[in-house]
């Protein structure tokens, strides 16, 4: 995606030429030539909005003014702007407190977006969302001048001040691969949540959310009927985006949500199938094999791409510019190889990111996830496990005095998370945390929503289509239920193909899930202990996983990327009030031997790729800070 952003200022602000002049003077991706993009500035007494695009690249931006209204739109959206902008209501009807204007317009309509309003004559601007915060959003309230934009850098350009770096954010960047709810990694700077409308005008800044993700559960769903009618709502989503572009590809792995996004796609679209393989050496992985598969049967061309040796080092400073840092840095070099292609052919990708999220794939194996009685229980575990990191596995990268004040506030900002979520189970709970919190801050704020020459959709983010798929009942949504059935009896042409997760093909039926014997003891034990005393004690009994992952490896095999963090450690003061410098050194030490610093490998390669995030962020915002 190209940028968008501005300032609301009430007092004496910049001028026109100063905010396209900061538009035209910061660089998305490094080396990019400042010649090969256009602006568009509109403005009224007390804003200024401006968007930096590229003509040559598929649709991102779209603009339209009448003097009396502007908006900017970063993504796309099913309103048609002359109609959204046209003014021929009455006078009276303009009046009516519930006239719909293009900002409540804007609410009602569907589509990844995010749009920004400008009322010209009232000075006031509408910064409004899709439901699902497809796109990343940043805002900076400094005094009685806002500063916003897509692209959190560009923000920090924008503003033109010195921003601090958040200590909490960070530790949830570690912890959880993002932050939470509207935290950043910047003090003071704060991102929108779905289906946010933030107003600001003379009176401050107004946050609303106009619609909120709740499970509509229906107990007496017929599968067949409801799989239909799912699958016809997500091939009418997939088709929507087909047609955003000529051509274009589908990202494939050996899961589920990717191989149904091609099937979903029409006949008569341009598109071919793009994997990443899990690996620096070959190409001859189950998940690749898998993709083969599911692209021969759908009679499309594929592509197979590895990710390079010392790939994250080559490309750490891109990232960190599409990025901002909001996510480890090993998790978008394995996207990155998709911009690569996009760059290469159409720019265009359709999506399976955010398609287990509403199936299930968050929730744990205890059956007592789809028990109402148990809710509680079951997500405080929720909550205690999902946190990577202990914090005397922190230790060996933070400073031990801001462990001590802020580690204790990151199992309470995940409970604020579930304090606002509704749902009878911890099925629907957990799922509605992965959809409101988890996805918006880590797909989304990938690098492909930051670049200039490229865009991707998503068809499980259509509203028609969610709106179904949030009507499962707990045990539909436990173990992916539905979804599995949902592909297996919509897709018959791939039911022979595994689900490489697994390496088992789909069941061909709704599975029925009982409490066995052993599980209503031990759900028995457990109410009488206390949930605290119990997670404690199967913690103490976790042994140490002592086999690599692929994540683990590919950081390990990156020489130049330990010595880069080494010499970041040793060059930026700055880093002094975040890290312990030479507990970094130790822990990067044992990292390139081999040794087993935490409980697992998976969680030593979380920790290295967040040291990385914040080592390659700071050399990139060191100036800004």
């Amino acid at each position: 995606m190209s940028l968008t952003g501005g300032y609301f200022c009430p007092a004496a602000g910049l001028q026109e030429i100063d905010v396209e002049e900061k538009a035209r003077s910061f660089a998305i991706i490094p080396d990019d030539s400042a010649e090969s993009y256009k602006t568009v500035v509109c403005q009224s007494q007390l804003a200024h909005i401006v968007a930096k695009y590229k003509n040559d690249a598929p649709p991102q931006i779209r603009y339209k003014s009448n003097g009396k209204y502007s908006l900017i739109t970063l993504g796309f959206h099913d309103l048609s702007y002359d109609r959204l902008l046209a003014d021929t209501a009455s006078e009276s009807d303009r009046r009516q407190p519930a006239f719909p204007g293009p900002a409540a317009k804007i609410e009602k309509s569907e589509g990844e977006f995010v749009s920004i309003l400008l009322e010209h004559e009232s000075d006031r601007i509408h910064i409004i969302n899709d439901r699902f915060a497809s796109r990343p959003f940043y805002i900076l309230q400094a005094g009685e001048r806002v500063v916003f934009s897509s692209n959190l850098l560009f923000l920090a350009h924008l503003a033109d001040c010195r921003l601090t770096p958040d200590p909490l954010g960070w530790l949830q960047i570690f912890s959880y691969g993002h932050t939470l709810g509207t935290r950043t990694n910047l003090a003071n700077v704060k991102r929108i949540q779905p289906a946010s409308h933030v107003i600001i005008s003379k009176g401050g800044v107004r946050t609303k959310q106009y619609w909120r993700l709740s499970h509509d559960v229906q107990g007496d769903l017929d599968p067949v009927r409801h799989a239909e009618e799912t699958f016809d709502a997500f091939c009418a989503s997939a088709a929507v985006r087909s047609r955003l572009v000529d051509k274009g590809f589908v990202s494939l792995s050996g899961g589920l949500d990717s191989r149904m996004a091609a099937a979903a796609i029409p006949g008569d679209a341009d598109f071919f199938t793009f994997t990443t393989a899990d690996s620096t050496a070959s190409a001859d992985t189950v998940e690749v094999k898998t993709a083969e598969q599911v692209s021969r049967i759908l009679g499309c061309k594929h592509l197979v791409k590895l990710i390079r040796p010392q790939e994250i080092s080559t490309i750490a400073d891109c990232l960190i510019g599409l990025t901002a840092g909001m996510t480890p840095i090993h998790h978008p070099a394995k996207a990155f190889q998709a911009v690569r292609e996009m760059v290469n052919y159409s720019g265009f990708k359709m999506g399976g990111g955010p398609g287990d999220v509403l199936a299930g794939s968050y929730i744990s194996s205890s059956i007592y996830n789809i028990n109402p009685a148990m809710t509680d229980r079951q997500v405080y575990k929720f909550i205690v496990w999902r946190r990577r990191h202990s914090q005397k596995v922190l230790s060996s990268v933070f400073r031990t005095d801001l462990l001590a004040e802020y580690f204790p506030c990151l199992d309470e900002s995940m409970q604020d998370c579930f304090a606002g979520l509704s749902g009878a189970t911890a099925a629907h709970q957990v799922t509605a945390w992965a959809m409101v919190f988890r996805q918006p801050a880590f797909t989304f704020s990938g690098p492909i929503h930051n670049h200039p020459d490229v865009t991707e959709a998503s068809p499980h983010l259509g509203y028609d289509y969610s709106d179904l798929m949030l009507k499962l009942p707990a045990s539909w949504i436990y173990q992916k239920n539905f979804y599995k059935f949902m592909i297996w009896h919509c897709l018959p042409r791939l039911r022979d193909v595994i689900y490489a997760n697994t390496g088992r093909k789909l069941p061909g039926r709704m599975q029925e899930y009982k409490v066995s014997l052993r599980k209503r003891i031990s759900g028995a034990i457990e109410r009488r202990l206390g949930a605290d005393l119990l997670e404690n004690y199967r913690k103490s009994r976790v042994k140490p996983d002592r086999r690599t992952t692929f994540e683990y490896d590919m950081l390990r095999s990156d020489k130049k990327l330990s010595a880069d963090i080494a010499e970041i450690l040793h060059s930026f003061s700055g880093l002094k009030e975040l890290l312990n410098v030479g507990a970094c050194q130790e822990f990067l030490n044992h990292y390139q031997q081999g040794r087993l610093c935490g409980r697992s490998f998976a969680n030593d390669a979380e920790l290295m790729g967040g040291l990385a995030t914040l080592c390659y962020w700071y050399r990139n915002a060191g100036s800004m800070l």
